[in-house]
């Protein structure tokens, strides 16, 4: 429990560098930026702040339960608790949840968003303190501002960032008074070190006052927390005149840019035959050039197994998806009854091309072949823990497991993916779509689909990736279901 600035903090140290923070104890509400440390169900939470102890504790709700919490050689925060019928301990809390948990991932300034790509931007009136750096996925030495505050003028003023997870307040004051937020703002004028202020409580009683460069920024969908952070007034007025523009403009376009049939007749060579990487159930997808880039343009088929119906629900939702193990969508294209999805080219194809074939499959070592497994894992955990959405893929399968230049995995296909509500644990449909052989069985005899079918199909991929033998399923001859088959052999 590290007792500097504004509120004590559950602090993870990596010898003489912080890995993670937990956010102050301010109020009875918890710790300000995991909220999972007093909203976990099944336990009883105990705080105490005061001029003489500060304390968490924690324990299970049932007496006989056993539970403990420890930090393991992978930089992580675990609490478990003793399952006593398997005599086993059950992971129920992994922290930091994500990269934009880990301590000053985007550096001073800068903004950490599970939902871009790259995951880090600046703070709007600030810009990449080093942008070569920034060129390159470094973003640890984070950013500066455009202009330089000039207090002696009080030309300044405060941008809001909203949903937001408290930057680090080891450097910070707080006022534990009735004092309101524009008194706070006061506070914050009169000091020339304030760098920027916050309420101390979700109620906006209190005041937390930052002398230093704001570290920790990010977007969460919890809460309701706000940030003012100190701005010159040039770079407000800035701020101020685009978001008037973005008014005007109204919120209904697409965050995909669409683009031409003609640019994209031409990237392609007008869908030359010689250009096509392959065809599944959505159509053919053609290689092609836009911009220098290599592209892969995957257009729909008339006679398409999937619809315009699933051309807009990848559109939507991949828009809204970003990782390093999630394919790329750079645009899209409509043109009369054409429909077409442009996304990052994959120079190795998908997985299956690899593990089915005898000759490219010893190419993927035993090592190749692990860092496929937790490549597909990291895509899968993001789209059901870590995304703004959760979603269940539904069709995750060897073929929508893309390969880059360095045989990275990619899911790739959400053509048939669902937006799981944050408390349902499972749905139902009339409409069983996907790929028998990784379907669940509760999905494919009832039409119950969660994050758990998801996770069973996974499984199925790990034992093709393993054995290298495909998950095939044969009406008349069951017993070659790769999952039931006792004698596969790893290849």
């Amino acid at each position: 429990m590290d007792l500097q600035g504004a509120g004590p903090q559950l602090t993870l140290w990596f010898g003489s560098a912080k890995k993670w923070l937990s956010g102050p104890l301010l109020d009875v509400s918890g710790f300000t930026n995991t909220p999972e440390l007093s909203t976990l169900d099944g336990f009883t939470y105990w705080y105490n702040y005061s001029m003489d102890e500060v304390y968490y504790m924690f324990g299970p709700q049932n007496p006989k339960s056993l539970s403990r919490w420890t930090a393991n050689q992978f930089g992580k925060v675990e609490r478990l608790l003793w399952n006593e019928s398997i005599s086993t301990w059950n992971l129920v809390l992994n922290l930091p949840k994500s990269q934009c948990d880990e301590y000053s991932q985007c550096g001073p300034y800068g903004l950490c968003d599970l939902n871009s790509s790259p995951i880090c931007s600046c703070l709007r009136g600030f810009r990449p303190k080093t942008q070569q750096e920034w060129d390159q996925r470094d973003l640890s030495s984070g950013c500066v501002r455009l202009t330089a505050l000039d207090c002696k003028n009080r030309t300044v003023g405060f941008m809001t960032v909203t949903h937001t997870s408290l930057p680090d307040t080891a450097m910070a004051t707080c006022f534990h008074t009735t004092i309101s937020l524009d008194e706070c703002r006061q506070k914050c004028l009169t000091n020339c070190s304030c760098t920027g202020y916050a309420s101390a409580d979700i109620y906006g009683r209190g005041c937390i006052i930052w002398v230093s460069e704001l570290v920790g920024v990010g977007t969460v969908s919890y809460g309701r927390r706000e940030v003012y952070v100190r701005l010159a007034s040039a770079d407000l007025a800035s701020i101020a005149h685009h978001q008037h523009e973005k008014d005007i403009r109204g919120d209904d376009e697409l965050e995909l840019p669409q683009l031409q049939w003609s640019t994209v007749m031409a990237a392609t060579g007008n869908f030359a035959a010689e250009n096509i990487l392959g065809k599944g159930g959505f159509g053919p997808v053609y290689k092609g050039k836009l911009e220098g880039k290599e592209i892969a343009v995957k257009r729909l088929s008339r006679n398409s197994t999937q619809g315009v119906d699933e051309f807009k629900n990848e559109v939507i939702l991949i828009a809204k998806l970003q990782h390093r193990n999630l394919v790329r969508l750079f645009g899209y294209c409509i043109q009369g009854e054409e429909r077409m999805l442009i996304y990052e080219y994959m120079p190795n194809g998908s997985l299956d091309a690899f593990l089915f074939d005898k000759e490219k499959g010893v190419h993927l070592d035993w090592q190749a072949r692990w860092r496929i497994i937790v490549g597909i894992a990291r895509g899968l955990m993001y789209l059901h823990q870590d995304s703004r959405f959760r979603i269940i893929h539904r069709d995750l399968k060897a073929s929508n497991i893309l390969l880059d230049s360095a045989m990275n995995p990619k899911i790739s296909d959400f053509g048939l993916a669902r937006i799981s509500g944050e408390n349902e644990s499972m749905t139902i449909t009339r409409k069983v779509v996907g790929t028998f052989g990784y379907m669940a069985p509760e999905y494919a005899l009832d039409g119950i689909f969660s994050v758990k079918s998801d996770v069973f199909s996974f499984g199925v991929l790990v034992l093709e990736i393993i054995s290298g033998q495909r998950s095939r399923v044969s009406l008349s001859q069951p017993h070659l279901f790769l999952l039931g088959n006792n004698n596969a052999e790893v290849t």
